[in-house]
């Protein structure tokens, strides 16, 4: 079996649409806090801050993870799900979620898998390859009939010339499975998450120990609704305690600071300078006023 990019779908909300609409921002905190749950001895690299519609799929040893109010996304690479309902029990568990949705795909083979779990329990599974089923699981969705109907065959030649759908296999599906799986989730979401929009905010991680890049903090998070009073402004974020120490380089502090106060001497020369030239100008146009009213 191949490695396949998995993706987890975590959803409380009733309407994880209007989730992702409401423009949700990214929360590396959140990411760090689930694998860290998921196996606290991974050694976590910030990798960068995109949305995952408009994105390469994740690689191996790398996380993609994003975190809103009523939905989380967790983007992987794993090598032991060929049956989507065996997928290991660790990645299911770490964000608290009425139904969790997961696909599996594989776009060299073709195979590819979508599962749904209800407060822990299996409602449907499926993981094919063009040429076999092996798992069907539960009562199918609406939206398979006309997979199965053979109203939605492939159209991609290169898809349907690739040697690793050779004739010789047997008889192949009235359909591509990963096709069906993007249908599928499409469905169970309410909107398709490999559209161009709206965005879906992750944050990605490297576990296999690579160097930390220079990458800019994530852009801020809009507040949350609940966590905003009257008298804030609207820039208010949620504050994330892992945003600024694992990006700084201790060895530039010194550096940095310096830099600091420097940039900070030179503002307030400025604004002195200004001030000055404009108390002597006020001061000259008062002495003339003056002259001008003792000639009268």
């Amino acid at each position: 079996m191949r490695p396949l990019v998995v993706t987890l779908w975590f959803v409380s909300s009733a309407d994880p649409l209007a989730v992702v609409n409401a423009e949700p921002g990214h929360d590396r905190g959140f990411g760090r806090k689930y694998l860290a749950l998921l196996d606290p001895r991974i050694t976590l690299t910030p990798i960068g801050d995109f949305p995952l519609n408009r994105s390469a799929h994740a690689g191996p040893h790398e996380f993609y993870i994003g975190g809103f109010d009523g939905l989380a996304v967790v983007q992987t690479v794993l090598d032991d799900v060929a049956k989507i309902s065996d997928l290991p029990q660790r990645y299911l568990r770490g964000i608290a979620a009425t139904d969790v949705f997961v696909t599996a795909e594989d776009p060299v083979s073709g195979f590819g898998a979508f599962a749904h779990w209800r407060a822990g329990v299996l409602k449907r599974a499926f993981s094919a390859t063009p040429y076999k089923i092996v798992e069907d699981e539960g009562l199918p969705d609406p939206v398979e009939g006309d997979f199965w109907a053979g109203r939605r065959t492939p159209q991609d030649e290169a898809y349907l010339q690739s040697p690793e759908f050779d004739i010789d296999r047997g008889v192949r599906l009235p359909f591509a499975p990963i096709d069906m799986a993007q249908a599928v989730i499409s469905s169970w979401l309410g909107f398709d998450p490999t559209a161009q929009a709206p965005d879906i905010p992750v944050s990605a991680f490297a576990v296999d120990g690579r160097k930390v890049k220079d990458i800019p903090p994530p852009p801020p998070r809009r507040a949350r609704v609940n966590a905003v009073t009257p008298q804030q402004p609207d820039d208010v974020t949620d504050y994330d305690d892992y945003e600024v120490h694992d990006l700084v380089d201790d060895r530039n502090a010194p550096e940095i600071v310096t830099r600091g106060f420097s940039r900070l001497g030179r503002d307030t020369a400025r604004l002195g300078v200004n001030a000055i030239h404009g108390v002597k100008t006020l001061s000259a146009k008062a002495w003339g006023l003056l002259q001008r009213r003792n000639r009268r």
